[in-house]
């Protein structure tokens, strides 16, 4: 399912947030190299949620896409998609960007929610997966570096 609406409204929250130079919080992406764990920081993208109200905080596929919005610049084409609840109900939401590398062909965030409500949501914890372009590497998803 694209959230090109959802990408947009989260852009612009995120934006907005980083400029002025004043003391509000920002959130600029999980840090690269990505570790070679697979799992990601989601400690400074909680404070940043924390701190802000936005309409795409009320929505898991709205929140997945604001972590993994800084790195837009580095793609062709953002997808979003609720993938299933864990057994605990806890949401999984999956956001793939069509990378803009000559080894890396799509980058995968997995992120996992605690549901509180309907429209009130804590990230848990995330993973990244990486899928190479053809020649370079594995074609499944993987945290496997391409070559």
């Amino acid at each position: 399912m694209r959230l090109v609406a959802a990408l947009l409204v989260a852009m612009g929250a995120v934006t907005a947030v980083g400029c002025g130079g004043d003391d509000r919080v920002a959130w600029d992406g999980p840090s690269r190299p990505f570790p070679v764990t697979g799992t990601l920081p989601v400690d400074g993208f909680a404070e940043y949620v924390d701190a802000v109200d936005e309409p795409w905080e009320r929505s898991v596929v709205g929140l997945a896409t604001a972590y993994a919005l800084p790195l837009v610049n580095d793609a062709s084409d953002v997808h979003a998609e609720f993938v299933t609840s864990d057994p605990d109900g806890n949401a999984i939401v999956a956001v793939t960007l069509d990378v803009l590398d000559d080894s890396v062909r799509e980058l995968r965030f997995v992120l996992r929610f605690d549901v509180i409500t309907d429209t009130s949501f804590r990230v848990l914890d995330a993973v990244w997966l990486q899928r190479c372009q053809t020649g370079r590497g594995h074609q499944g998803w993987s945290r496997v570096l391409c070559v």
